[in-house]
C-alpha cells in the first residue's frame, strides 16, 4: 500500500476532475513508472546477491506494471502498450529466476505456431508423477498475473499447473494475434497432448481451470476433451452474447479486444453468438466445481447456477457462492482473490488425492 497509495493519488485527483483520458495515458504512465522503480530497487538486491529480496521485488514489479499495460486500450500491436507489456514480462522472468524454483518457460505446439506457457511442478513426496491442472485465461488475464495468484499453492498440495496464454489471451493474442475462438477445446486438447509427452504428469489425473471468460473456456474445453478428470469454472460464463445483451456497453468493439479488430457492434455480436454453452454442457461427464460471487456486477450469479444445473452428465457436481460476509462476492473474487485460490488448491488436492503434499 505504501508503493501504491503515491501512484493512485494523481489519478484520484484527475477522475474528480473528468478529464477525457481515452487512452489512459495517466494511468499507465503512474503504474509503469511504479512497476520500472520497483523493478530498479529488484536490481540493488540482485547485485547483492539477496535473493528472497530481488524475488519479491520484481514479481512486484511485473503485477504493477501488468496492471498499467491491461488499462491501455490501444491496439495489442501500439507500440507503448507492448513496451509496458515486454517490462512486466522480463520483471517477471527475472522474479522467476531470482526465486530459484522449478518453474519452466514452455511452448505448447499448436496449429503450426505455439501457446506459450507456464509449467509449474507439484511437490511429490515420493517423487511420483503428479496430478496436473490446465489453467486457462479470462478475457484481459496474462498466464504470469494468474500465476502470482496462485503461487505455490497448488504446488504446494502436490498438484502441477500448466498456466497457458491460449488464443484471445496473453503472448497468443498480443505476440502472435491468436484471437478468441468458440472451439476453444482445440488448445485445450494442444495443452493435454503437451502434458502427454512429460513424464512428471500422471495423465489420469488431469484437469482445467478458468476464470472470467474463462467460465466458458473451461466447461466447453471439458466437454470435448475427455482426457479432463475435473473442471473448475471460477466464475461462470454461460452466453456471452446474451450477457451482452444484458448490457449495451459491453458491446463496444473496444471491449473485445480478444477477438480481433471488430468494425462495429455488429460484428460483436456476430462473433459471440457461438460462445455459448447451451448445445454443449451436457457433453461434460468429469468432476465440476462451479463458483461465484454473490454480488459480481460483470456476470450474474444466475449464469453459475445455470452452468451448475445444465451439467447433469457430470461425474460429480459442486456449487459455491461467496458471499459479501466472507469476502470473495465480487467478480472472480477480485475483492479477495485467495477465496478463490484457497478453494480452487483445496478442492483438487481432496479431488486428486494428494492431501499428503499439502504442507502443514
Amino acid at each position: 500500500m505504501t508503493e501504491m497509495e503515491p501512484a493512485c493519488r494523481p489519478l484520484k485527483e484527475i477522475a474528480k476532475a473528468e478529464v477525457d483520458d481515452a487512452e489512459n495515458k495517466e494511468w499507465v504512465q503512474a503504474w509503469s513508472a511504479l512497476g520500472s522503480r520497483v523493478e530498479a530497487l529488484g536490481d540493488v538486491d540482485a547485485a547483492g546477491n539477496m535473493c528472497a529480496g530481488a524475488t519479491r521485488k520484481y514479481l512486484r514489479a511485473a503485477a504493477y506494471s501488468f496492471v498499467a499495460e491491461v488499462m491501455r486500450p490501444a491496439s495489442d500491436q501500439d507500440p507503448e502498450k507492448m513496451a509496458v507489456y515486454d517490462a512486466a514480462q522480463r520483471a517477471f522472468r527475472k522474479g522467476i529466476e531470482w526465486s530459484g524454483l522449478p518453474i519452466e518457460f514452455v511452448d505448447v505446439p499448436f496449429e503450426g505456431a505455439t501457446l506459450p506457457a507456464i509449467f509449474v511442478p507439484g511437490r511429490s513426496p515420493d517423487g511420483r508423477p503428479a496430478p496436473c491442472m490446465v489453467h486457462f485465461d479470462g478475457k484481459d488475464d496474462v498466464k504470469e498475473v494468474t500465476y502470482l495468484r496462485h503461487r505455490q499453492g497448488m504446488a504446494d498440495r502436490g498438484i502441477s499447473l500448466l498456466i497457458v496464454d491460449h488464443p484471445g489471451s496473453g503472448a497468443a493474442l498480443r505476440k502472435q494475434q491468436l484471437y478468441a475462438r468458440p472451439d476453444i477445446e482445440v488448445a485445450a486438447t494442444a495443452a493435454v497432448d503437451y502434458l502427454e509427452t512429460r513424464s512428471d504428469v500422471d495423465m489420469g489425473r488431469i484437469g482445467i481451470i478458468a476464470q472470467s471468460m474463462g467460465g466458458y473456456y473451461a466447461p466447453r474445453s471439458a466437454a470435448f476433451e475427455k482426457r479432463f478428470k475435473a473442471c473448475v469454472v471460477w466464475g461462470a460464463a454461460w452466453d456471452l452474447d446474451e450477457l451482452c445483451a444484458a448490457d449495451p456497453a459491453l458491446e463496444q468493439p473496444s471491449f473485445w479486444k480478444p477477438l480481433g479488430p471488430l468494425p462495429d457492434t455488429a460484428a460483436v455480436k456476430r462473433r459471440l453468438a457461438d460462445f455459448k454453452l447451451s448445445d454443449h454442457l451436457h457433453e461434460l461427464k468429469c468432476a465440476l466445481l462451479v463458483f461465484h460471487g454473490e454480488h459480481d456486477v460483470q456476470v450474474p450469479l444466475w449464469t453459475a447456477e445455470r452452468t451448475y444445473e445444465r451439467a447433469i452428465n457430470a461425474s460429480s457436481r459442486e456449487l459455491r457462492v461467496f458471499t459479501e460476509a466472507e469476502g470473495g462476492a465480487q467478480h472472480c473474487q477480485a475483492d479477495m482473490f485467495s477465496q478463490a485460490t484457497d478453494l480452487i488448491a483445496d478442492w483438487s488436492a481432496r479431488f486428486f488425492g494428494t492431501d499428503a503434499g499439502v504442507v502443514k
